[in-house]
């Protein structure tokens, strides 16, 4: 082989990489829902019209960093908003990883966090990669797009939890519930919520609170880390998956549905199929 060919195969060889890496650039996916098991709760990723969003954090250092990474693509692994919990102090050591590495745009903490170190480190990592840090208490609404937004709101006031927090994702049609906090965590979106409706699904961040109150088509929540411990069906809900520490259940976004497994959902009162926005 002469030189001007060998020369012309390597072209046409690093042509042929370039058009690859185009091709899956434009795979993004789609929109969707990942619910993870981080150890001390579930975290959520939420992907809508290229945006990423992450709620929650994880006790173990890595746990939330290789939650993200498992849910997304290489060129995914942006996070334009984290969003860490005040509740649970153990959550921000697995957002602190995920800051640190840098991919992060901005973070939200819902609520006043307490005295732990840990907090501080969160602010100062941040500040030190120029990325956004701010307390959120109250509500506040973050656009998604055209498409989409996602509500975050804290419990407030003399009669408020003051450890409950929702995150309400509307996209179209479809509305989802990120709680903590029993009907207290369902109650801090009450205005947000459908009156005397169903919304497509329930995430329950943590297996020890109690299920929100809101109705649902399906609930998602951590699967008991005690033998024998087992958690009531709640009526309010038609379908419950419980996922395991260390798994995750990815949800297909669509404006009017949205698509699971069924093999993975455990019905609770009905037989009918899950039609929730």
């Amino acid at each position: 082989m002469s030189w001007r060919t060998a020369a012309l195969v390597l072209v046409l060889a690093i042509m042929a990489g370039v058009g690859i890496g185009w091709a899956g650039a434009g795979w993004d996916g789609g929109n969707r829902l990942t619910v993870g098991n981080t150890g001390d709760g579930l975290s959520t990723l939420i992907r809508v019209d290229g945006r990423t969003v992450v709620v929650g954090g994880s006790e173990w250092q890595d746990e939330l960093t290789e939650f993200v990474d498992r849910s997304t693509l290489p060129w995914q692994r942006y996070v334009h908003l984290l969003v860490v919990p005040a509740a649970e102090d153990r959550l921000a050591l697995g957002a602190l990883t995920l800051v640190e590495r840098g991919d992060v745009g901005s973070v939200a903490v819902l609520g006043t966090p307490g005295e732990a170190p840990v907090w501080t480190r969160l602010e100062r990592a941040a500040r030190d990669h120029g990325i956004e840090h701010r307390y959120l208490t109250g509500t506040q609404r973050i656009s998604l797009g055209n498409n989409g937004e996602i509500l975050l709101a804290v419990g407030s006031g003399p009669n408020k939890d003051l450890d409950s927090y929702a995150v309400f994702l509307r996209y179209g049609d479809v509305r989802v519930l990120i709680a903590h906090g029993g009907r207290a965590g369902a109650d801090t979106a009450r205005a947000w919520l459908p009156v005397g409706g169903e919304i497509a699904a329930v995430v329950q961040v943590g297996d020890d609170a109690a299920s929100p109150s809101q109705r649902a088509a399906v609930l998602l929540r951590p699967r008991p880390q005690h033998t024998g411990d087992v958690a009531e069906d709640p009526p309010q809900v038609r379908y419950v998956a419980e996922i395991d520490r260390g798994a995750r259940l990815t949800v297909d976004l669509g404006p009017n549905s949205l698509r699971l497994p069924l093999d993975l959902l455990t019905p609770v009162a009905q037989a009918t199929s899950p039609t929730g926005r």
